[in-house]
């Protein structure tokens, strides 16, 4: 029995998005550009520059495991098969579906309202609509905690197995844990968790 729920409307900013062109990460000072296109130069030039570095990989691992929301906006990427059309409001095909998970505002209220409810044993309730990433971000909060934090026990759950986890099947759960550690460099990778291997089976995930 649910004895204390914490609901949350969402309150757009106006213009919405409201996305500022800098970020500062309140725990680690860090600055992420928030342009999608200057995320993704920006992205490029961190990897390059970790790619031969044990040292600096192990700083990002650090800050990324310190700021959740730093560790979605620099190495977190989103599938979406639709975009909204800004002046219908219509649902329009993506030209192109793979994108840098360049968080919104009211988007990063909502990671700090999950990290702060698992700290204090509160559940959450999510009045949303579509297209604004909700499901994603309840997967990469629990991607993080995973990624992150030792020894931690995730479960999920769905409307019906094949949501939970079915190959090709981006609505499926497992799929996006899969699309997400895809996008992930392999210093940053736990051993063996890429589907099809060891510790990736069929509706289960392990990091050892």
């Amino acid at each position: 029995m649910i004895t204390e729920t914490e609901t949350l409307k969402p309150q757009l900013s106006e213009p919405f998005p409201d996305i500022p062109e800098i970020w500062v990460c309140p725990k680690t000072e860090l600055r992420i550009p928030k342009d999608p296109v200057k995320n993704i130069l920006w992205r490029e030039k961190l990897l390059r520059k970790a790619e031969d570095d044990p040292i600096f990989q192990r700083d990002l691992i650090a800050a990324s495991a310190e700021s959740l929301t730093f560790w979605v906006n620099t190495f977190v990427w989103t599938y979406h098969q639709f975009d909204v059309n800004p002046e219908t409001g219509e649902r329009i095909e993506a030209i192109q579906p793979h994108n840098p998970f360049v968080t919104w505002v009211i988007q990063d209220e909502l990671l700090d309202k999950f990290r702060y409810c698992l700290k204090n044993g509160k559940d959450v309730l999510i009045d949303k609509s579509r297209d604004m990433g909700a499901s994603w971000l309840c997967i990469v909060f629990l991607h993080w905690l995973w990624l992150f934090r030792p020894d931690s026990q995730l479960l999920e759950m769905s409307r019906t197995q094949d949501y939970v986890d079915q190959t090709g099947n981006m609505k499926a759960l497992f799929q996006k844990h899969d699309y997400i550690n895809g996008w992930l460099p392999k210093w940053m990778l736990p051993p063996d968790v890429l589907f099809g291997q060891k510790y990736r089976t069929k509706m289960h995930m392990k990091n050892v």
